[in-house]
């Protein structure tokens, strides 16, 4: 394969801006700054945006400061953008016969009003962008095609011997089949957003039988995907590179659940982004720079340009990254260090948590990697460094944080969903606070729970703990 050639610094350095938004000199954290950051983040409930290259970091903190953007959800969309258009242009190798690709499914939680979507917009408009223009140029293929497509093919004009396609990156509302024939037109990759999380995940099904979920599961291991279709030949992508994005509400939270999700290890795929400080702002008093939005899109582009390529059968050949000696020694002591976690928790669904997650920190090295490469931060696009894995691991711990708190959720409404409607709204009537076993009993009264019913919910360790003798807490 013929080495990536990366362009001169005077051609690939973001320029200066008016208000100094974006830096032309690197300005990368160090090794120990990273770490140093890491021991700071003690419960990790604010997204780690140091992990990315300063130029994306000013970005992030201005549409925060301008727009109200908070930047747990810029910055989640930002890694979905940059695994989008990444695609099947590069791709991991963690040990060998092992490779990744930087395939991600993103859930970006919240309370209504807290500003989930816009984000997320700001985060994908540079692909759009693109999307139009190759629309438009869709179009005016197509009118040409219309009328040369009756003569013998070689009366046509060079380049329309079959019907020109739309190659885009994004796509909201789909079928199956629709979405694997836009990814056969497309093999570079694909990236599925969907503002409400929750139409993605109820649409399973819906137009076909079988199991969509279980073509998630695969397109996520980027394992080949065939679609037999009624009307025409059957499509097979033979690697996937598909990444998801999409928004949810608190309240809605518990649909994760249904169809078998956690059980089939479809919840374990996504990347949660849950900030539990989160309020509703007043509108902001300043105005965001216009050169904030030409930097995004210029680090987005150059993403777009990084070398596709195709075999003679039209496979994708992604140029392999490797890691850097000493960033993947970092990289198995994190992976030693993982493996003892999944050993020592009890709790079979953080195991399949757990692992994913050792899946997932070559991927989000891999995305990194390429932001740096792209900003000039780093300059060999095919070795990855150990302040890149750094990074990667202090957002891997930061999305094993994030997946704790929506699991342990998810099983407290599964304990409190197996009790009758009476119990339930009496353990929710109970608070925060502790209680004697004299007050419950007072409290159960108008939710007409017996004494002995009672005596016997207070003592399942599930839904309560034991503070002394004759004293409970909830749990749940």
């Amino acid at each position: 394969m013929a080495e990536v050639k990366k362009e001169s610094p005077a051609e690939t350095t973001l320029p200066g801006k008016v208000n100094g938004n974006v830096q032309d000199k690197d300005t990368s954290i160090s090794v120990d700054e990273i770490r140093t950051e890491a021991r700071k983040l003690s419960n990790l409930d604010r997204f780690p945006v140091e992990v990315f290259p300063e130029p994306i970091r000013q970005i992030i903190y201005e549409t925060e400061k301008c727009l109200n953007y908070p930047a747990d959800f810029t910055s989640g969309g930002i890694l979905f953008a940059a695994a989008t258009v990444i695609g099947n242009t590069l791709t991991v190798e963690v040990i060998p016969g092992w490779i990744e690709s930087p395939i991600i499914y993103v859930a970006i939680i919240g309370l209504p009003g807290v500003n989930k979507s816009h984000p997320l917009h700001f985060a994908i408009d540079p692909i759009h962008q693109k999307d139009s223009e190759s629309f438009a140029e869709y179009e005016k293929r197509s009118e040409i095609w219309e009328q040369v497509k009756n003569l013998a093919p070689d009366e046509r004009p060079a380049g329309f011997d079959k019907p020109p396609v739309w190659r885009k990156f994004l796509v909201s509302d789909f079928t199956a089949e629709a979405l694997m024939l836009i990814h056969y037109h497309n093999r570079r990759g694909i990236g599925v957003y969907v503002d409400e999380l929750q139409a993605w995940l109820n649409n399973f099904n819906r137009y076909r039988t079988g199991s969509d979920q279980e073509t998630w599961i695969s397109a996520w291991n980027a394992k080949p995907i065939s679609i037999d279709r009624k009307s025409s030949k059957p499509i097979q992508i033979k690697r996937p590179a598909i990444s998801v994005a999409g928004t949810i509400q608190d309240g809605v939270l518990d649909s994760l659940m249904n169809n078998n999700r956690m059980a089939a290890g479809f919840i374990d795929r996504l990347l949660f982004i849950k900030p539990e400080w989160l309020r509703k702002k007043p509108w902001p008093e300043t105005t965001l720079n216009p050169s904030v939005i030409s930097d995004y899109q210029f680090i987005i582009n150059r993403m777009i340009d990084l070398p596709f390529k195709l075999n003679d059968d039209g496979q994708p050949i992604p140029t392999n990254v490797q890691f850097e000696p000493d960033a993947w020694l970092r990289l198995k002591e994190w992976q030693s260090e993982n493996t003892d976690l999944i050993n020592r928790t009890q709790n079979s669904s953080l195991q399949s948590v757990y692992s994913k997650l050792e899946i997932y920190v070559s991927r989000i090295c891999l995305i990194l990697h390429a932001l740096k490469y792209v900003t000039s931060t780093t300059p060999d696009i095919q070795k990855i460094e150990t302040s890149t894995v750094e990074s990667g691991i202090l957002l891997t711990e930061y999305f094993r944080y994030q997946s704790k708190k929506v699991n342990q959720y998810l099983s407290d409404f599964t304990e409190l969903e197996r009790l009758p409607t009476n119990q339930k709204k009496f353990i929710l009537s109970l608070g925060d606070e502790n209680f004697s076993l004299q007050s419950a009993m007072e409290k159960a009264k108008p939710f007409e729970i017996p004494e002995r019913s009672l005596k016997r919910m207070v003592n399942d360790k599930n839904l309560f703990e034991k503070i002394s003798h004759g004293v409970y807490r909830i749990k749940i």
